[in-house]
């Protein structure tokens, strides 16, 4: 059968009728066609997919491909209309795992909007304060099953604020007071915030991010992945250790090879780069062929990857001056550059680096930014 015409009748439609007259080779042939051809189709209906696999015994292998991709991705669910058609069963399922990669506001808001709109007649709109005591108690008793697994004390105050009609008022003075003090002593059981969310010290990147990052230090080196395992350990935090380029040498000169990352004031972008050697190892411009750079998306797919380019031994791929941050790529067209804290400000432009990671070639300012020592395990 031609790829065409299967993309005619519907892949649902194909599935259903192998299951209905019992072709399970055909049934496992599609399974797998579709786990390793049809990654954006999946992506694109993942609710009714996900709700179909569930219901047959026979495809534990798309069921179980569908539950790795909504953790990992889970903004395709989240923040897409079919949100309203989730399961009960499949939304808890989801909010129970630790390892759920979005934001907790992002969550917190979903349970909200999935909440009302399980009560169509009622018409809800988004502003909370239209809402009558009657509609804030029907939301409540809605999402009640959920409030056990949401990570209350990693939501933004104002989201909390914004929708404290619909938390059980015990549950919503708990937090309240916890935000107004963080040495307050909770007297509800409130989960920690997710490892999938950050990653060990990181205020920055989550754990799929650092999996990522750690990827392409495999892939710069050129080694095969079960031979090269790495851990990155925090050095340097701009907001905890102070914004100035004398502490990011004193704790990171000299280290070993490191991963320095950023979050972009304003866009949110996340901007890094890799140095194989160590920062102080030399002074001045000079090349090295592992290093790269790197922009981070909320997609894993849409990630950006920027090796050294073709132009090879001759290429300024780090430089290193002391009263400098990090910098990727040659003068005048520095692929990366943190800054230095004081006159310089951050940006990237094309350089000796493959790819532009920033559409933009204005100068910004971070939000925060890290450095991370990378050990081989």
């Amino acid at each position: 059968m031609s790829y065409d015409l299967c993309k005619d009748i519907g892949w649902m439609h194909l599935l259903e009728g192998a299951s209905k007259f019992e072709l399970l080779d055909l049934l496992n042939a599609i399974e797998t066609y579709l786990i390793d051809q049809q990654n954006e189709w999946i992506q694109q209906n993942i609710v009714t997919v996900h709700k179909y696999a569930a219901s047959m015994t026979s495809l534990n292998k798309l069921l179980a491909y569908c539950d790795r991709t909504l953790i990992s991705h889970p903004e395709i669910v989240f923040k897409s209309n079919d949100l309203t058609i989730l399961p009960k069963e499949t939304l808890i399922t989801l909010l129970k795992n630790d390892e759920l990669n979005i934001d907790e506001d992002d969550i917190w808001m979903a349970v909200i909007q999935w909440g009302t709109k399980q009560v169509p007649e009622l018409e809800l709109g988004s502003d909370p304060d239209d809402w009558s005591s009657n509609d804030c108690n029907t939301v409540k008793d809605i999402i009640a099953d959920c409030m056990p697994y949401i990570r209350f004390s990693s939501i933004t105050f104002s989201k909390i604020v914004l929708y404290h009609d619909v938390l059980p008022k015990k549950l919503c003075r708990d937090i309240l007071n916890y935000h107004a003090d963080k040495n307050y002593k909770l007297n509800a059981h409130m989960l920690p915030p997710r490892t999938g969310q950050h990653y060990k010290d990181s205020l920055i990147i989550n754990q799929m991010q650092a999996k990522w990052i750690m990827s392409k230090i495999v892939e710069s080196t050129m080694q095969q992945l079960q031979d090269s395992v790495y851990e990155l350990t925090l050095l340097y935090r701009k907001s905890r250790d102070g914004n100035t380029a004398a502490k990011f040498r004193e704790l990171c000169n000299k280290k070993g090879p490191t991963i320095a990352v950023g979050k972009v004031l304003g866009t949110e972008e996340i901007l890094g780069g890799y140095n194989p050697l160590a920062w102080g190892f030399k002074t001045g411009d000079y090349n090295t062929k592992g290093s790269f750079i790197f922009a981070l998306d909320t997609n894993m797919h849409k990630n950006i990857v920027s090796f050294v380019g073709d132009n090879g031994s001759d290429a300024i791929t780090i430089g290193d001056h002391s009263t400098f941050y990090p910098i990727f790529g040659p003068s005048g067209n520095r692929d990366l550059s943190f800054g230095n804290g004081t006159d310089s400000k951050p940006y990237a432009k094309k350089g000796s680096y493959q790819v532009s990671i920033r559409q933009s070639t204005d100068k910004f300012e971070w939000t925060d930014w890290e450095v991370f020592l990378v050990s081989k395990l």
